[in-house]
């Protein structure tokens, strides 16, 4: 019986201790997304006002007189409407005048503008202001805060920005701390109101738990294999099932122009017609095909594939077989119109790489503008562009082993001086000879596919650093969003720097390749970069909208206008005006901007007339191997002159 009692205070003081812990770590997590969240506003808050005073606004700002009462309480106005609007307490701007710091602008409270009078007007002196706005005046930085004044408690951002005169002034926001605290102490509460009552029911949980978490389970991972629009097996149960298939026949299906009846009827309706085709394919009865069984790939593309001792030829029949049943029947669009489909198959008849294959089957059916494309295992019919990539994948392996992956460099130039001022690090796979064999354009593609792609990066990262060392010269590395979320090459590239002695020598232009799909790590690994002294820039700036929520979210020092905008600047005004406002954009936010693909002499400086800080590209200096970087110096200077 003792026993027995001492087991249940164990539990039970394992369980008041469960809960706590819970309650501090779960606090601990809502309380730091909830700053983050705080923070984000007050930074948005902070860089609006300044957008919405203008840059100009700061720049005669001499005295008492300089701003009217009447301005001021306008300005007061708009800001206090912006305020209510954005979610913040308080936003304002400070400026020194002589040795004190007064408020330029502030919003206000409601009360305040009623009375037509408020406490932080023009040139009022901010009495009792926290000790982290003196440190933003003087080191030019910007940061959070947690004081109070006679205003309240709050938690702000202080962000220092520069008139044209060079004199400083502090755009500031406000959230009061309040508000956080309530939303905390809510939090905390809940928090240990929902673990007790979690501990309250926690043995019948388990219990049930324990009793549906397989089926559960069973169920969840049936769905990774079912396509949920049409209920067919989908692609991962494909790749499954020509796994464990001995003699499989696959075919690929696609319906011919099937986005003219979505773009016409609408998504809705597309459904529908995919529903149907589905349920056709998957009701085929051919006598001779025992083991057929249907798919759906991805948007309107199908597959087929049956597993069995069977001729190639039988097979082909019923192939033929199939796509008359699928094409001589009505599709139902509404309750009195009705449409035919087409479809286009490609297949074949063996099991390695029978997917890669039967995708290249069904596309070069569509280059053929024919209705069926079987590849049968003769090889003099592989398809060239599989026949390429087996080979490039041999050269590349090869090739690595060999040492054979080398950086060249091409010149980035000032545009008054003409001379380098850095190089860009470009991946080259050279013969025995030192030629040029392959370009990044054509072994990149194949070494992601054979997962090699973070050894190249590896690889070019080193060679790069040690040529920025032996000549104490800036070099720029490529890196696409795949280098930064795979979690051993980002560590590899800190580590790297870490140790190198030359990090502020090192650049990397994040690549216009891939979409950003974690923020929170792209933004992690740019300051970690960024802390080592290495500089982050954005290439192929422009090409798309991507690029600029780049620019907004990651603390960049420089973009590459994209050659799409750079072609075309010597003739084309809309190119030009565009670059202009890339240009004037960049620089407001002291970003340093490149003008690549600078092909041609009139080209040249048009980019360097549109104030461009740098030019690149073959008029100005070819790539070239490592010991020809630095005899490009004088090719240039010759050049200017």
């Amino acid at each position: 019986m003792k026993q027995q009692t001492r087991n249940i205070i164990v539990v039970t003081c394992v369980y008041v201790l469960l809960i706590v812990l819970y309650s501090y770590f779960t606090y601990q997590n809502t309380r730091s997304e909830l700053l983050d969240s705080v923070d984000q506003r007050l930074l948005t808050a902070a860089h609006a006002t300044h957008i919405i005073l203008g840059k100009n606004f700061h720049d005669e700002l001499s005295g008492p007189t300089s701003i009217s009462a009447e301005r001021d309480f306008e300005l007061a106005v708009t800001l206090n409407q912006f305020k209510q609007e954005i979610g913040v307490a308080y936003v304002y701007s400070l400026k020194k005048f002589g040795e004190k710091i007064r408020f330029v602008v502030s919003s206000a409270t409601d009360e305040e503008l009623a009375n037509n009078a408020y406490e932080a007007s023009y040139y009022t002196t901010y009495q009792d202001m926290d000790p982290a706005l003196q440190r933003v005046f003087d080191k030019g930085e910007p940061e959070f805060a947690e004081y109070s004044d006679r205003w309240g408690e709050f938690r702000s951002v202080f962000v220092p920005f520069d008139n044209t005169q060079g004199e400083r002034y502090v755009i500031g926001a406000d959230v009061s701390i309040d508000i956080v605290k309530a939303v905390m102490v809510r939090s905390m509460a809940f928090t240990f109101m929902l673990s007790c009552f979690i501990g309250v029911l926690l043995i019948p949980l388990v219990l049930i738990f324990l009793r549906s978490s397989e089926r559960e389970w069973q169920a969840r991972y049936a769905s990774l294999f079912c396509d949920h629009l049409t209920g067919l097996p989908n692609r991962n149960q494909l790749i499954k099932d020509l796994d464990a298939a001995k003699r499989p026949h696959l075919a690929l299906i696609d319906i011919s122009k099937f986005r003219d009846i979505s773009n016409t009827h609408g998504p809705s309706i597309g459904d529908e017609v995919l529903k149907q085709f589905a349920c056709c394919l998957n009701s085929f009865v051919y006598p001779k095909l025992s083991d057929y069984k249907a798919y759906r790939i991805n948007g309107d593309v199908f597959a087929t594939m049956v597993d069995q001792k069977i001729s190639d030829q039988e097979v082909n029949d019923g192939t033929l077989g199939l796509i008359e049943h699928l094409t001589n029947r009505d599709y139902l669009i509404d309750n009195q119109e009705t449409v035919r489909l087409g479809v286009t198959v490609g297949g074949v008849h063996q099991k390695e790489d029978a997917l890669m294959l039967a995708n290249m089957a069904l596309d070069e059916a569509k280059r053929r503008n024919i209705q069926t494309f079987v590849y049968n295992g003769d090889k003099q019919f592989l398809p060239k562009i599989y026949k390429k990539n087996l080979r490039l994948k041999a050269l590349l392996e090869q090739a690595l082993q060999e040492d054979r992956l080398v950086p060249f460099f091409q010149p980035i130039v000032d545009p008054n001086s003409l001379k380098p001022v850095k190089y860009e690090c470009l991946a080259r796979i050279v013969n025995h000879m030192g030629e040029v064999e392959l370009t990044p354009d054509v072994f990149l593609p194949v070494a992601r596919r054979v997962r090699i792609y973070p050894e190249i990066t590896r690889i070019i990262v080193t060679k790069a650093i040690a040529v920025a060392k032996k000549y104490r010269t800036m070099i720029s590395v490529n890196i696409s969003i795949s280098d930064i979320l795979n979690y051993p090459t980002a560590l590899f590239i800190i580590e790297t720097l870490k140790k190198s002695g030359v990090a502020e020598l090192i650049q990397f232009e994040i690549l216009e390749t891939e979409a950003i799909t974690d923020r929170r790590k792209v933004l992690d690994f740019v300051k970690k970069v960024k802390k080592t002294g290495a500089q982050i820039g954005v290439d192929d700036f422009g090409r798309s909208y991507s690029n600029f929520d780049r620019v907004v979210f990651l603390p960049v020092d420089f973009i590459k206008i994209d050659q799409s905008i750079i072609a075309y600047i010597e003739h084309n005004k809309q190119a030009q005006k565009i670059t202009k406002h890339i240009v004037a954009m960049a620089h407001k936010h002291k970003i340093q901007v490149v003008a690549e693909y600078c092909h041609n002499e009139a080209t040249t400086m048009m980019a360097a007339n549109l104030g461009v800080d740098q030019l690149q590209g073959f008029y100005l200096g070819k790539p070239a191997p490592e010991i020809q970087v630095f005899t490009m110096d004088v090719k240039l200077k010759q050049a200017a002159h």
